[in-house]
């Protein structure tokens, strides 16, 4: 059981644009000019979504989108800079989102509180919480806990790596294993505190 609730956003639920995920599909690369349809799901169904077009040339990305208020609908379309610096392992470079707000570095841009833009975090008067600053401890032990579990499973579908390499365990086996011991930590944590209940 959670607390009451005080009407706080988390990141959870706030509609987010993160530029690792740009990256990941690629629409981050030297002088080119992509667009993409970025779409959130609950519950298995579209729930928003929003047409992304990524120009590294001009350093810059447009965000297309249609808002619903009142059976009435609105276009938006918003500019957001980027920015980005060397790779500090000489690779490529770091890409960032310039907050249109604040104007400062960002790597998620976040449209929150029926706020019709995305901006950082940061920006944001009313702070955008992270959902375990808000949870109860049991919910919080709860939320850590399924998160590992979801990683474990990740790691142990994937199936290009392997758990030793020359007698010795690898750096993927050594992280699963870490990630299994704080697994058990948490469960046993979170029963601690539903016994508290009982």
């Amino acid at each position: 059981m959670g607390r009451p609730s005080t009407g706080a956003q988390t990141t959870d639920t706030a509609l987010d644009i993160d530029i690792r995920v740009l990256r990941e599909i690629g629409l981050l690369r030297p002088n080119q000019i992509v667009s993409y349809h970025l779409k959130w799901r609950c519950r298995g169904e579209v729930s928003a979504s929003v047409f992304v077009t990524v120009d590294t040339i001009a350093a810059q990305m447009i965000i297309a989108y249609t808002i619903t208020q009142d059976d009435e609908k609105t276009e938006v379309e918003q500019l957001v800079e980027l920015t980005s610096i060397p790779s500090n392992l000489g690779k490529g470079r770091i890409w960032y989102f310039v907050c249109p707000a604040s104007g400062e570095r960002c790597k998620v841009i976040y449209c929150a509180y029926g706020y019709p833009y995305f901006k950082s975090r940061k920006a944001y008067e009313t702070r955008l919480y992270n959902q375990s600053q808000i949870d109860s401890k049991l919910d919080y032990h709860n939320e850590r806990f399924f998160d590992v579990d979801k990683r474990i499973t990740a790691l142990e579908n994937k199936s290009h790596w392997h758990d030793y390499h020359k007698g010795r365990p690898t750096k993927a086996k050594i992280h699963l294993e870490k990630l299994k011991a704080k697994r058990e930590w948490l469960d046993l944590k979170r029963w601690e505190e539903i016994h508290k209940y009982l």
